[in-house]
């Protein structure tokens, strides 16, 4: 709640005897002030004050400073339908994460050539899901939205020793940054990227980038491109790029002579979870934290300047697929032997379900 002295009087011993009204939150003017009670004092205002709960989900937006998807969807002409929407969670990009997209550059340059955009109204779409959903109810699962495709929740911990507390949650691999304002209908969460649509599976991704020709050229020498384009399973694909190939040519070219090693070698670059780089976190011994590969090897996940999982540093960070994300990693990552035995007070990464929506940040 906020309250302020309107600064338009004629002097100002004029505002400090009072002769200003007081208005609270820009909407309701202190009528009558300062009526002492054995408790308390009361204010008697001449208009309801009403909850955030109860506004439109456009003004909600405004008052959270979500102004450049507001303006979007003001553009687009359609701030009536989605204020008049029910039980619907909004995944809304923060202005600092729309400021360098296309559509922010049109809204600037020609926001008439915005209305009715079709591309623009699927890209608006793909941020609405439903059911309305707060972050205590949020689990590791996919949400429909109103464009048709789902968005896909990961929930992660940040804590060093609880690792089965869930505090940080993303919507494909865009971290929620502010969340849970509820509006008339619906809760306002703020993320820190936009959100797209993922039109390509993990195979097609790798087809669709000649930087990462080599790999591919091991994927379908091991005979796995079924597993990339499958779309039943959901994984993590660490790809290096084809200069780190190059500096091993002679091993690449010895690898592929033997199916199993390349096979077995492909299958732990393949991780059986989707985890984003906001879910890795700086991580010391004795707290190691690791995943695990298509292969059952246990690779160990930390940050330093960058995501690292095991030797191989992450240099782009989840490109979304219909099936899974791709890392781009520096360096190759070699299968180790199987141990008898896990490391101890190693933590395999999964996300359990205990959650607490009151820890996120």
């Amino acid at each position: 709640m906020k309250m302020q002295r309107r600064l338009d009087s004629k002097s100002e011993v004029a505002d400090l005897v009072g002769e200003q009204p007081v208005v609270i939150n820009s909407i309701a003017k202190i009528t009558e002030a300062d009526i002492m009670g054995t408790n308390g004092v009361l204010h008697v205002i001449d208009t309801i004050l009403p909850t955030e709960s109860a506004l439109p989900l456009s003004t909600l937006m405004q008052e959270k400073n979500v102004t450049i998807f507001k303006r979007l969807l003001e553009a687009a002409g359609l701030v009536d339908k989605y204020d008049d929407m029910d039980n619907v969670t909004v995944f809304a990009p923060t202005d600092k994460a729309l400021q360098a997209t296309k559509w922010a550059q049109i809204l600037e340059e020609s926001p008439e050539s915005l209305r009715n955009n079709a591309e623009l109204v699927e890209f608006l779409n793909y941020h609405f899901a439903q059911p309305m959903t707060k972050t205590c109810d949020l689990s590791d699962s996919n949400l429909p939205t109103i464009a048709g495709p789902e968005v896909r929740i990961n929930l992660y911990s940040t804590h060093s020793l609880f690792s089965n507390v869930m505090n940080r949650a993303t919507v494909n691999c865009a971290r929620l940054v502010h969340f849970d304002d509820e509006s008339c209908g619906s809760v306002l969460h703020q993320v820190d990227k936009p959100l797209v649509a993922p039109k390509m599976n993990l195979l097609q991704v790798l087809e669709s980038n000649p930087m990462y020709s080599k790999f591919l050229e091991l994927v379908r020498a091991a005979n796995l491109t079924s597993i990339l384009a499958n779309a039943s399973d959901s994984y993590t694909l660490l790809v290096p790029k084809n200069d780190v190939f190059e500096e091993v040519a002679d091993w690449e070219t010895t690898l592929t002579k033997d199916k199993a090693e390349l096979e077995n070698l492909i299958k732990t670059h393949i991780v059986n979870d989707v985890v984003c780089c906001a879910g890795i976190i700086p991580t010391n011994w004795p707290f190691v934290r690791s995943i695990e590969s298509l292969n059952g090897a246990h690779l160990r996940i930390t940050r330093e300047r960058r995501p690292k999982i095991e030797n191989a540093g992450v240099t782009k960070c989840d490109a979304i697929a219909t099936n899974g994300i791709v890392h781009e990693i520096n360096d190759i990552i070699v299968p180790q032997r199987r141990q008898q035995q896990q490391r101890p007070q190693q933590q395999l990464y999964r996300p359990q379900v205990d959650t607490f929506g009151d820890l996120f940040f």
